[in-house]
């Protein structure tokens, strides 16, 4: 009888079978070192930038109120010191606590695969605890829970932490022809229980044909440089046509200016309560046959939160 040579079917399965398992293993560690290898970064991130933050403390007797968000460098600056650096795929997050006596700083990842971790002036690296919170109309950007408020009403915060705030004012209304101005677009506000209160300011309204003086409005805050913000526009007198394209004797009104804008991060406390007033736009000046200007889009309030 001849002999045969090679792997029966079974044996072949077999061989599959361990193969299979040894790749399966080696996917699990490779998974895990590299879980364990995104931490440790995420972890020399947060003590390299707490060292930074403490030496600006030592130099400035107070913690900064903001990290610039595209170079990671305190604000107010000191000369382009103290800024704080990143591993790629890592984001750095930064509030400060107890009027600037206290600091939290956040190492994130950026498409949230990871739990997030923190430190602060007087304690080591922990896990994060995410924020809860409600109000508004609920959402996710990436990472991040969004609370969106389109009007007025109160931002409950159960477990706090650091949250990104950004407050719009509403845009100013349209000119008119002869001497009817838009309305400046309406004031929104933050303000954190019986805490300062974060502003920013509508925009102007468009100005008349007549170019009657343009309203100027910015951004506002009671604590100076707690929040960056972006100036309102001013509504500017021009020379225009009606939608029918004649043209309105010395000119149609100008548009209204883009209301004004506050943002951030700030430190909340467990159980607060933050009352938002969200500004309307101003309506349009009034002109008879259908010639008003147009009213300015409303401001809005919006909260952002880590995830995990």
């Amino acid at each position: 009888m001849k002999d045969r040579s090679g792997f029966t079917i079974v044996e072949l399965l077999v061989v599959i079978v361990v193969i299979g398992v040894l790749a399966a293993i080696s996917l699990v560690s490779y998974s895990g070192i590299n879980t364990q290898a995104s931490k440790a970064t995420m972890q020399s991130d947060l003590s390299n930038g707490s060292k930074m933050t403490k030496l600006y403390y030592v130099e400035n007797g107070l913690y900064p109120n903001q990290l610039d968000p595209s170079l990671n460098c305190p604000f107010p600056t000191v000369g382009g010191k103290y800024c704080l650096k990143s591993t790629q795929a890592n984001q750095l997050i930064y509030a400060h606590k107890n009027s600037r006596t206290d600091f939290v700083l956040i190492s994130a990842r950026t498409g949230g695969d990871l739990d997030s971790y923190y430190v602060s002036s007087n304690s080591s690296i922990t896990k994060l605890q995410p924020v809860t919170a409600s109000g508004g109309t609920p959402g996710s950007s990436g990472n991040f829970n969004v609370n969106t408020f389109t009007s007025s009403g109160t931002f409950t915060v159960t477990n706090g932490g650091v949250i990104y705030v950004e407050i719009n004012g509403g845009g100013g209304g349209g000119g008119a022809c002869y001497n009817e101005s838009g309305a400046d677009g309406g004031l929104s506000t933050i303000r954190i229980g019986a805490g300062p209160t974060y502003e920013a300011k509508g925009g102007g309204g468009g100005t008349d044909a007549y170019g009657d003086s343009p309203h100027n409005n910015s951004p506002g805050g009671t604590t100076e440089y707690d929040l960056f913000g972006t100036a309102g526009g001013a509504g500017n007198g021009g020379l225009g046509v009606l939608s029918n394209g004649q043209a309105c004797q010395e000119g149609a009104g100008d548009n209204g200016g883009a209301g004004g804008r506050a943002y951030g991060y700030l430190y909340v406390d467990n159980g607060a309560t933050i009352s938002v007033v969200v500004g309307g736009g101003g309506s349009g000046g009034y002109y008879g046959g259908g010639h008003s200007g147009s009213a300015g889009g409303a401001g809005s309030v919006i909260f952002k939160y880590l995830k995990r």
